[in-house]
């Protein structure tokens, strides 16, 4: 466990264990953060007053487990799992000079929920001979809530930029690779790689 100053803190468990042909290992850990401090010499203004950031709170639990199975002393099948779920702030700028053309407008935003799985399946293969095969398939999908809010209250969504959305990202692939020894003429290799990757957005937009 780790436990800072700020209300941070972060605990965490590993456990692996093999027996025979089968290997695994998991891993969870979970942070709670209120953010960081900005530097003692920082000059308070209109959207930041100092001492401990503005919007900077996280909240984030993460889970990963790997399985890895010998099928025999030429083969091997392996499985991994990444399973994550928070929510963060997105601290605004901390300039607050509607004289100043280059300071980009304040924006108060907050990502409210994501979520995301991802998973790889692979395999490989070195019989005895000269030929050997490498091959994984992977699904990566992530869904986001993300808000800009009309001021600091974080609560209302009616100002001018003001948006409200849903995406969703899905990423699914996998490749094969073998290789084909010639002894002293050297090896031949092939690859086939395949990715397919789709962007979902839905929500609203004040204008």
């Amino acid at each position: 466990g780790d436990v800072r100053q700020r209300g941070q803190y972060q605990p965490e468990l590993t456990v692996s264990r093999r027996s025979g042909a089968v290997e695994g290992f998991a891993a969870g850990r979970y942070l709670r953060s209120q953010g960081w401090n900005v530097a003692d010499s920082f000059a308070p203004t209109g959207v930041e007053n100092g001492n401990l950031r503005e919007n900077a709170e996280r909240e984030q639990g993460s889970f990963f487990a790997k399985l890895g199975f010998d099928a025999g002393e030429s083969a091997r099948v392996g499985l991994l799992v990444d399973v994550r779920k928070g929510e963060f702030g997105v601290p605004p700028n901390t300039v607050d000079d509607p004289a100043d053309r280059f300071a980009s407008p304040t924006r108060y935003e907050r990502v409210e929920d994501f979520e995301g799985v991802s998973a790889q399946l692979s395999g490989q293969l070195e019989p005895d001979g000269p030929f050997s095969l490498r091959s994984w398939a992977y699904v990566n999908r992530q869904t986001e809530d993300r808000r800009r809010y009309d001021d600091a209250t974080f609560a209302t969504l009616a100002s001018n930029g003001s948006f409200a959305l849903d995406d969703e990202t899905l990423i699914t692939g996998g490749a094969v690779h073998g290789r084909y020894e010639l002894a002293d003429l050297g090896q031949i290799r092939f690859a086939v790689n395949g990715r397919y990757e789709q962007f979902e957005s839905s929500g609203i937009l004040c204008r």
